[in-house]
């Protein structure tokens, strides 16, 4: 599966599964999705973000769209974390985020 994702859908993502908790085989899991997301010294400094001492993290170029391949088993993982997240803001990359992960409108 190929994801399109902001810069804001990809942080998200991946605050979102270093937060994870559970059994052995998730954290197995939860760490394939790491490995996908983080943003390597090229895409850091092509959306100039910064990691602040008091660990909040910001970027200046939030348009931005990261190509990413994920394998399949890892799609379904992420998919399952953004339909477990409750707190999710009213936003168009949070629509667009489910779209592309194929959560159907009414299981949002």
């Amino acid at each position: 599966m190929i994801l399109n994702l902001s810069t804001w859908q990809r942080m998200t993502l991946l605050t979102t599964v270093n937060n994870v908790k559970g059994d052995l085989r998730t954290v197995r899991k939860a760490l394939k999705a790491i490995d996908v997301l983080e943003l390597d010294a090229t895409e850091r400094e092509a959306v100039g973000l910064t990691e602040h001492p008091t660990g909040a993290v910001t970027w200046t170029d939030a348009a931005h769209r990261f190509e990413l391949e994920v394998l399949d088993e890892v799609a379904a993982f992420l998919r399952q974390q953004v339909e477990a997240k409750s707190d999710w803001p009213v936003s168009a990359d949070v629509i667009d985020l489910c779209e592309q992960l194929g959560i159907p409108e009414g299981e949002q």
